[in-house]
């Protein structure tokens, strides 16, 4: 099963992730295509299941990564109560994505405060890893251009 080998869903048992398979719909993207912007109404969470896709947050300036691998996670803002995605994705090719309602997922877990428990762990890390890649791109833009000049 496609979900048990990504990273937010690992450890959890068989039986929540058929049941978060069953909820799940299988979607194909074009490439220059997105299947989220920012400002749209957070309603799915999305699971890479084949291509690549860079996420940009900001309108002026962007933070951009691109995602290669499989199994990595969009839409996360849809997971903690947030009305609106805070990134876009964009498709750099054809991709095949999982799209999981949030309120699905979120009865899902509620029935299992174990499986619960161990996802919100786990989204926390994902969360806290691209929080520091995204200090990591801001600190090398600094060191490149070196201190604002304010004169």
């Amino acid at each position: 099963m496609f979900l048990q080998k990504v990273e937010l869903f690992k450890d959890l048992p068989q039986a929540v992730l058929g049941e978060i398979s069953s909820a799940s719909e299988e979607i194909a993207v074009s490439r220059g295509d997105f299947p989220l912007r920012a400002g749209q109404p957070a309603q799915y969470l999305y699971v890479l299941a084949q291509g690549r896709a860079r996420v940009t947050i900001g309108e002026k300036a962007h933070i951009h990564f691109l995602s290669c691998d499989p199994g990595d996670i969009f839409g996360w803002p849809s997971l903690v109560d947030r009305p609106t995605y805070t990134a876009s994705v964009e498709c750099l090719e054809d991709c095949k994505f999982l799209r999981i309602p949030r309120e699905k997922l979120a009865q899902i877990l509620a029935k299992d405060p174990s499986s619960q428990a161990t996802f919100y762990k786990r989204l926390a890390g994902i969360i806290g890893q691209r929080l520091i890649s995204a200090y990591e791109t801001v600190l090398a833009a600094y060191r490149e251009q070196g201190p604002p000049s304010y004169g």
